[in-house]
C-alpha cells in the first residue's frame, strides 16, 4: 500500500473540477476514463479508485468453496438440497 507522506494540494476551479496529482495517480494506476469514489468522512474526504468488475469477481471468486467442500461437493449438496424440497 502507498502512504504518501507529503499532502498533494490541488485546486478547486469554479466548475468545482479538480485534478488527481502525478503521484496519486501513479501509486493507484489510475488511467483515463476510470472512476474515482469520494467518500466523506467528517471534514475529510476518502477518495478510491473504484474496483473493476474483473477485480470484483477475482476478489470473490471461490467464497463458497469451503461449504461445497464441506458438504461433499456441489452436486450432492444440490440432490441434497432437491430432495428436502421438491418431495417424489
Amino acid at each position: 500500500m502507498f502512504t504518501q507522506s507529503t499532502p498533494s494540494k490541488t485546486t478547486v476551479s469554479s466548475n468545482y473540477q479538480t485534478y488527481v496529482p502525478k503521484k496519486v495517480r501513479e501509486a493507484l494506476q489510475v488511467k483515463p476514463s476510470e472512476r474515482l469514489i469520494w467518500i466523506v468522512l467528517g471534514d475529510t474526504i476518502d477518495v478510491r479508485k473504484e474496483k473493476s468488475q474483473e477485480e470484483l469477481i477475482d476478489k470473490t471468486l471461490g467464497i463458497g468453496k469451503s461449504m461445497y467442500e464441506k458438504h461433499g461437493g456441489g452436486e450432492k449438496w444440490l440432490k441434497k438440497e432437491r430432495r428436502k424440497s421438491w418431495p417424489q
